[in-house]
């Protein structure tokens, strides 16, 4: 069972853990939960509800462990720059962003770069083709790559195989 690490708090004057702080208070003390999710973003669930709707403290969490996502509000869940935050940190926590952002190709296309597992946590439109559109008309013919070799060098880290010289 994972236990949070202690968070220190100087102008308290104490550090707490900040899953077995004393009271609500200090527990939606925005000084202490700071400290908590930058020292580990999981930390987040054990914050008041007020701070997990906290941009500033979300934002922490997510860089420091995205699947924090886990943990924030449904307003921070549906915050393009904290969901972009935290797929880029890590691309499987797409699967707590809000409905919105899983159809959001932006978000989609930073989390699979980031692991291409998280495709499966994108809406079902961008998951049924809808992705490989996107790719099309907005990578694809930057690159002068055939879809089918971009997104197969892209989703699963494959290159083409080299042609073999002639007369061999």
């Amino acid at each position: 069972h994972w236990v949070p690490s202690a968070c220190s708090a100087p102008e308290v004057g104490a550090t707490y853990p900040l899953a077995t702080c004393p009271s609500e208070e200090h527990k939606n003390d925005p000084t202490i939960a700071l400290a908590a999710v930058n020292q580990n973003g999981n930390c987040l669930m054990f914050a008041s509800t007020e701070r997990k709707n906290d941009s500033a403290i979300v934002l922490a969490a997510v860089n420091q462990d995205g699947l924090a996502l886990k943990s924030a509000s449904a307003e921070r869940k549906n915050d393009p720059t904290i969901v972009l935050a935290a797929v880029n940190q890590n691309g499987l926590a797409l699967a707590y962003a809000s409905a919105e952002r899983k159809k959001d190709a932006t978000i989609v296309l930073a989390a699979v770069n980031q692991n291409a597992r998280a495709l499966k946590f994108a809406s079902a439109a961008l998951r049924d083709g809808g992705f490989i559109a996107f790719i099309r008309s907005s990578l694809v013919e930057k690159f002068n790559t055939p879809c089918q070799v971009f997104a197969g060098t892209f989703l699963c880290a494959s290159r083409p195989r080299p042609r073999p010289a002639d007369g061999a």
